[in-house]
């Protein structure tokens, strides 16, 4: 708590007036409330974290994982995502000392992992309609990209298309998506057959 110092000086006669210096109490800063943020993130993407303003601090410290980027000394902070899960913390600071942390652990999303060989015919002729199928990749909420030959139609965000066959052949590529994007691209070499003489 605050209050007023005093001194007097002293001698044979008595005491003299006074001095006095009001001052004023403080302590080192509360805890920041919950950081708020992603928990879950995407390796190279930016994500912003916070906490509120908390009363009395005159900066905050922040800790972020190894592999990450950002620097800041508010209660905001701006990071690229790492390749690393750990911990952000952040304390705040007055010339009384820190606070005790706020922390939030964080994973990294990874990317999906190669669709299996691509099943289906690699000699076909045109204008006849091919299936192509891969084996479900590992993970949630996935989609899948696939890519046909120029001239080539049929659409799919799972793992079977139907694609009916333009004029001439090419690749077919299949990618599993997630939040973060696609992963490793599977290929099939697709060609056509001659019609008998």
């Amino acid at each position: 708590s605050g209050g007023t110092i005093s001194v007097a000086a002293i001698n044979s006669c008595g005491t003299g007036t006074a001095r006095t210096l009001a001052v004023t109490g403080n302590s080192a800063p509360s805890q920041p409330g919950n950081l708020t943020g992603n928990s879950s993130v995407c390796a190279g993407t930016s994500y912003n974290y916070s906490v509120a303003t908390v009363p009395g601090a005159t900066s905050y410290i922040w800790s972020i994982p190894a592999g990450w980027s950002g620097t800041s000394t508010t209660n905001n902070i701006t990071l690229v995502a790492g390749s690393s899960a750990g911990t952000i913390s952040v304390v705040a600071v007055n010339g009384c000392g820190n606070s005790n942390a706020r922390t939030l652990s964080v994973t990294i999303t990874p990317l999906p992992a190669q669709p299996s060989v691509i099943s289906g015919n690699t000699v076909v002729c045109p204008g006849t309609p091919q299936t192509y199928s891969v084996s479900t990749v590992p993970g949630v909420n996935l989609t899948y990209i696939w890519t046909l030959p120029v001239g080539w139609t049929g659409t799919s965000n799972g793992t079977t298309i139907t694609v009916t066959p333009g004029t001439g052949g090419g690749t077919i590529s299949v990618a599993a998506n997630n939040t973060c994007g696609p992963g490793p691209v599977r290929t099939l070499a697709v060609s056509f057959g001659a019609l008998p003489a």
